[in-house]
């Protein structure tokens, strides 16, 4: 269970726009699944780690050293079996520097939601050495990695919320790409803002970090600065394009082999901003993705 004494659970999802944002990420894998944190950075975006898609290592097996997540569900405001918005199933974009190496100062990445939601969503904001130490809060899901139920153990499987924590951060540093800080997390935590706020009265909040590891004594997360940003930005552009004849070609054979239905290929055509100039192959696990989230609504 979740130490109580440490954190607070959040009652009031309207209470300010870093809690309106936080979302539960499912992740499944072949064999298992893995849950934590991430968090709307726009309409249709959200930041989380990296790891969260994306396993770096899983003690005992070498093989899914380097698995990447097959369906990847991102649940608004979940709260005791309850979501604010029906599940999306989101295509992911990851850093070079983590699909080939997990350097750590590159466990983030943004999920694209295949429907926009009006909805608060926390603005990106880095902080300089003259800030430190500065008042920071937590917002996630807490010990919370996801089992699947089970007949034997039904009552195992307890509610799932979101808490909060509040801390300082304490130092950056790996040239200043890594936020330190002491507030209470524990697994789950993973890919929830770092966030800081602009005034006494809290009544706006900044992301300035994406919470990755920690051991409470070291809490460790990817740092809002350049090399994220530029990541972020370079994403956005790439999702706001497709307007090549070629691609728009085979996109339109990926669709016809997948669905034959009117309302499904038009949803499909809707998406295709979505869409990067990938493989094929990669191309059609993404429709395929977007296809199951219609379907599943």
């Amino acid at each position: 269970d979740v130490p109580c004494q440490l954190v607070t659970k959040i009652a009031n999802y309207e209470q300010n726009k870093l809690y309106s944002s936080i979302g539960y990420v499912v992740s499944q894998y072949n064999n298992f699944s893995t849950a934590g944190t991430g968090f709307l950075i726009a309409p249709d975006m959200v930041l989380t780690a990296a790891h969260n898609v994306m396993f770096s290592e899983l003690e005992g097996d070498a093989n899914l050293a380097k698995e990447q997540a097959k369906k990847i569900e991102f649940h608004l405001r979940y709260d005791n079996g309850k979501e604010h918005t029906p599940t999306q199933y989101c295509t992911s974009r990851l850093p070079q520097q983590w699909t080939t190496s997990f350097h750590p100062e590159y466990d983030f990445c943004v999920l694209f939601l295949p429907c926009r939601v009006n909805e608060p969503f926390l603005k990106l904001a880095a902080v300089t050495q003259n800030h430190i130490p500065i008042s920071c809060e937590i917002v996630g899901y807490p010990g919370t990695i996801f089992t699947p139920p089970s007949p034997k153990k039904p009552k195992k499987n307890k509610p799932i919320s979101r808490y909060a924590s509040s801390g300082d951060i304490t130092k950056l540093h790996q040239k200043k790409s890594i936020i330190c800080h002491d507030a209470f997390t524990w697994s789950g935590n993973s890919g929830g803002p770092i966030a800081v706020y602009k005034d006494d009265k809290k009544t706006d909040q900044f992301c300035v970090g994406v919470h990755t590891s920690g051991n409470n004594d070291s809490n460790l997360g990817v740092h809002c600065a350049t090399h994220m940003t530029q990541y972020v930005s370079k994403w956005v552009q790439e999702k706001d394009k497709i307007e090549d004849p070629s691609f728009k070609k085979l996109f339109q054979k990926i669709i016809g082999s997948l669905t034959q239905k009117k309302e499904e290929i038009e949803f499909l055509k809707r998406k295709a901003d979505y869409f990067e100039k990938y493989s094929e192959s990669d191309l059609m696990h993404m429709a395929r993705v977007y296809l199951d989230g219609y379907r599943a609504q």
